[in-house]
């Protein structure tokens, strides 16, 4: 059975630079799903996989695009509260540090 780090690395290690890889998997990360052609939503579907915390990122990521579809002020606000919960909750340091700035 090959552990996650092993499988990781192989999946990066598919003849292109390793600093090149990264931003790919970066941007297949950020990027809207319904925009990913096929190979990236296979390559985006291995990298969830492979590692956890991604996964976590990826799904709170997603989960805060949905506060644009409140058009209540009260239900925009008690989402984004219940998101920044789950973003503290998420031991993910740089979605709690968000999570934790101040709104204007």
């Amino acid at each position: 059975m090959v552990g996650r780090i092993e499988a990781f690395f192989k999946w990066f290690g598919r003849g292109r630079t390793k600093g090149l890889q990264a931003t790919a998997s970066r941007w297949l990360l950020l990027k809207s799903p319904e925009n990913l052609k096929r190979e990236q939503r296979l390559s985006l579907k291995t990298l969830l996989k492979i590692n956890l915390k991604t996964v976590r990122a990826y799904l709170l990521k997603e989960e805060l695009r949905k506060l644009w579809f409140h058009f209540s002020l009260t239900l925009a606000g008690s989402f984004l509260l219940d998101w920044c919960r789950a973003a503290k909750a998420s031991r993910i340091e740089p979605l709690a540090r968000v999570a934790r700035t101040p709104a204007m």
